[in-house]
């Protein structure tokens, strides 16, 4: 034998045994068999006494055999499948209605199983962490195939963890179908878990919840009064905790009010993101946005761009003749909306509240709300256009199309070698433009270097929105940009509230973020005498819920890791394509990770 070889001892069956089949010690083995991917192995159950799973007699008087097949864990990346010989036993016990049963065999496989113990644990874990289909595709791979349902079927009839009550709770809101259908998650930030999920959002269910696990301490939750109110009634001695993130939105809502009620004066800045292969803004949108007729416009597409070129503008912001499809759907809603607003509008200058308005024409009352608090017809919102794939090599095509290079497939070949990684199309397109503008200026092709498609666009102006505007007041005055700044002196001498507002809203941003509570009184006194009723009213809500408020500005606990938990669940309901219900969405977000 060489000086380096090792004499290996074969393998004992009683090794074996300990290595492949379940940890009991009543299981001989019998045999290995291995057919290509699949081992079986024939094993024998040695119990020595065996109990009637009736009536718990003793029992031993043997009745037949037979063996059970069920799956197990893979053996060396191959499927494996257990034959266990279990015996049928006579209940000896008069008394007992069974007259004969199937020894159990407990630790490795239940009764009517088709899998053992230990393979369904590792099965149901894939079901709660990959649900259904991903989890079956995984398991494939791991020589545990096992459909869908059945994993979905385990997780769901998996125990969970007994509900320990938390000192701190965060409480919270999530969507099972947004605007429609909400839940309540449950989460505990000194362990940073979630520790149960409720089915809906009302105050009953958490005060019943609480009455059920007495002993939380701290309740940290958003400014809703459902949840003042559960908190209230279930734990009446917990200190409730207002949500910092909250505070701060609640106030931007309140400021985004006040300048949607006077959003005809918000001033605008210049557009400096570009969108190449677009055609320029109409002058006469320019100037009917300026004149403030229109807030926005819709951006015409590049399909269109020949149909539009000769349009005539409307101070609506869509051409009056030669509109394309997308245009005249564009039209159309704009009108239903225009007829919308002004019958709101006519109903509410008759006294008709917010709710019957709403009820009559079967819109929400939200938004009965918005067209009310805007004074005027709200335009939708400009799309923010993000700077093109094409800015980068403008310059070169310029300097080509002044060298008398107007072939857009010749261009393209040129800027891909460059490293260009978009559309041939978009550049046929950019050549195109330049070429019908020139031969409509002088009747052929020119040869002088066409106007940059920044240069183009960066005249055209865009009105703020009131959400953006809203910012400019929250935000420390050093992160603004110049141009922000210059928007938000616009803005201070065109509103008179706007200066009130931004001082207020900039000394609340302060007291949150250095959580000086002390300040808190004071502040909702100036708020609730200024000259800015948003700010007046968000003040009242905040001396209704004072106690939450200054303890949310001095205790360090917040619905952060409550908000993160919710991005946690969102993620698997999503990836269930809704095909699970409440308990099993509930099983999977319990489950431990």
């Amino acid at each position: 034998m060489p000086a380096n070889a090792v004499d290996h001892a074969p393998i004992s069956a009683s090794v074996l045994a300990t290595l492949l089949l379940p940890e009991v010690d009543y299981l001989r083995l019998d045999q290995i068999v291995i057919n290509g991917q699949d081992v079986t192995i024939t094993a024998t159950s040695c119990q020595t006494i065996v109990y009637c799973p009736i009536c718990g007699h003793a029992a031993g008087r043997e009745h037949s055999r037979y063996t059970r097949r069920p799956g197990d864990l893979p053996c060396v990346g191959r499927r494996m499948r257990l034959e266990l010989n279990v015996r049928r036993i006579f209940c000896d016990n008069d008394a007992c209605q069974q007259r004969t049963f199937v020894e159990r065999l407990p630790g490795v496989v239940k009764s009517f199983a088709r899998r053992t113990e230990r393979l369904a644990a590792i099965q149901c874990q894939i079901g709660l962490a990959l649900g259904g289909e991903a989890g079956a595709r995984s398991a494939v791979w791991l020589a545990m195939p096992v459909s869908a349902d059945t994993l979905l079927r385990l997780a769901d009839h998996t125990e969970l963890r007994e509900v320990t009550t938390p000192r701190v709770l965060g409480v919270d809101d999530w969507a099972w179908k947004k605007g429609q259908t909400y839940g309540t998650i449950l989460v505990d930030l000194e362990a940073r878990c979630v520790i149960d999920l409720l089915p809906d959002r009302s105050a009953d269910t958490l005060a019943n919840w609480l009455q059920a696990h007495p002993g939380v301490e701290i309740i940290s939750r958003d400014r809703g009064g459902i949840y003042a109110e559960g908190a209230r009634r279930g734990a009446p001695d917990a200190v409730q905790v207002a949500d910092r993130w909250h505070l701060l939105t609640n106030l931007r809502e309140a400021l985004e009010r006040l300048l949607t009620r006077k959003h005809a004066d918000l001033p605008s800045l210049p557009r400096r993101d570009n969108c190449v292969g677009k055609p320029a803004v109409p002058p006469a949108l320019e100037v009917a946005e300026a004149r403030g007729e229109v807030a926005c416009a819709a951006e015409p597409t590049v399909g269109a761009e020949i149909a539009q070129s000769d349009a005539v503008w409307t101070p609506s912001g869509l051409p009056a003749a030669g509109m394309s499809k997308d245009q005249l759907v564009r039209k159309y809603r704009r009108d239903r909306r225009l007829t919308h607003y002004e019958e709101v509008v006519r109903l509410h200058d008759q006294g008709v509240s917010v709710r019957q308005i709403a009820h009559q024409m079967g819109i929400g009352r939200q938004t009965v709300r918005r067209y009310l608090h805007h004074g005027a017809f709200p335009e939708i919102a400009q799309r923010r256009q993000m700077p093109g794939i094409l800015d980068r090599f403008e310059p070169y095509l310029l300097d080509r199309w002044q060298a008398g290079c107007h072939n857009g497939l010749q261009l393209y070949r040129e800027i891909h070698a460059q490293g260009y990684t978009g559309s041939r199309p978009r550049v046929s397109a950019w050549v195109a433009k330049w070429r019908r503008d020139d031969t409509k200026t002088s009747g052929s092709v020119s040869k002088a270097s066409p106007k940059p498609l920044s240069t183009e666009r960066s005249s055209h102006r865009r009105r703020l929105s009131p959400s953006q505007a809203a910012w400019l007041l929250v935000k420390p005055r050093a992160d603004l940009t110049a141009e922000e700044q210059e928007a938000l002196a616009k803005m201070q001498k065109a509103i008179a509230e706007v200066e009130t507002a931004h001082t207020l809203a900039q000394d609340f941003v302060r007291m949150v973020r250095e959580r000086t509570a002390e300040a808190l009184t004071e502040w909702i006194e100036r708020a609730a005498t200024s000259c800015v009723a948003e700010l007046g009213s968000f003040a009242t809500g905040l001396q209704r819920d004072l106690a939450a408020v200054t303890a949310g500005l001095s205790l360090p606990w917040s619905n952060g890791q409550v908000e993160g938990q919710i991005n946690r669940l969102k993620l698997i309901k999503r990836t269930m394509y809704g095909r699970a219900n409440f308990g099993l969405l509930r099983h999977r977000v319990l489950a431990p990770t």
